[in-house]
């Protein structure tokens, strides 16, 4: 009797297993929003590149770098980024901001859709770049 007790707890416990990656693999990583925070924290060790991709619901993706110079703090490629998705990203689709020194805003602007803000690719040493949906 404890020996089959056991064996169907083994069993359900490896059901459960089995079907946790399944129910994850279902939700997307990330989903659009109207309002996402760029937090930029550290001083860049070496030169390097950073891209970002904004993608608007149905639309096309646009992609967003720069060239970060070694020893560039936070608030100084916060500003550089927030240029660059100026310059980049539509004015009447888009609002860009610095906040905090160290954080870009970007803001849908009335009547746009949501969108989605991914990190492509960093080699910059020491700085790291988190995105934050609110």
């Amino acid at each position: 009797m404890l020996r089959s007790t056991v064996l169907r707890r083994s069993l359900l416990a490896l059901f459960c297993l089995a079907l946790l990656p399944v129910t994850q693999a279902a939700e997307p990583a990330h989903k659009p929003s109207n309002k996402w925070r760029l937090v930029v924290d550290g001083t860049a060790r070496s030169a390097g590149d950073v891209s970002f991709r904004v993608t608007p619901n149905g639309g096309a993706p646009i992609e967003v770098s720069i060239k970060v110079p070694a020893n560039h703090g936070e608030n100084a490629i916060a500003k550089d980024l927030r240029d660059a998705f100026r310059e980049k990203l539509p004015k009447k689709a888009f609002h860009i901001e610095r906040d905090d020194g160290e954080d870009v805003l970007l803001k849908k602007r009335m009547g746009q859709p949501d969108f989605l803000v991914e990190l492509v690719s960093s080699t910059v040493e020491n700085t790291s770049f988190k995105l934050k949906r609110e």
